[in-house]
C-alpha cells in the first residue's frame, strides 16, 4: 500500500513540469490571440503582413492556389515563401472565412 502511495507521488511530481508548460503555453497562446484580434478589430494589422497572407489562402480555399494580385512581378505566394500550412488553413478557410482565424 506505501508502495503504490509513493509510486503515484513519483508520478505526479514527474509529469508536474510538463502540466506546467502545457498551462504556460496556453496562457501564452491565449494572451497573444486575444491581443492580435484585438488590434485587427481595432484596424492596426499591418497590411502587406496580413493582407498577403489572407488574400492567398483565400485564393487557396477557392481554387487559385496560392494566387496573389497585389504584389508586382508575382503571381504566386510560393515564389516569395514556401509555406505548405497554405493549404490545412486554407480548408478551415472555407468554414469560417475570416482573416481573424489567421490570427
Amino acid at each position: 500500500m506505501l508502495v503504490a502511495v509513493q509510486t503515484r507521488n513519483r508520478m505526479t511530481f514527474r509529469s508536474l513540469p510538463l502540466v506546467l508548460l502545457a498551462l504556460a503555453v496556453l496562457t501564452y497562446a491565449a494572451y497573444f490571440s486575444v491581443l492580435t484580434i484585438t488590434r485587427y478589430n481595432a484596424f492596426e494589422s499591418r497590411a502587406l503582413d496580413m493582407g498577403n497572407l489572407n488574400q492567398a489562402i483565400w485564393n487557396t480555399a477557392h481554387g487559385n492556389w496560392f494566387h496573389l494580385t497585389n504584389q508586382p512581378g508575382t503571381v504566386n505566394r510560393l515564389s516569395l515563401h514556401v509555406e505548405p500550412i497554405i493549404v490545412p488553413i486554407a480548408a478551415l478557410y472555407r468554414l469560417w472565412p475570416d482573416p481573424r482565424l489567421l490570427l
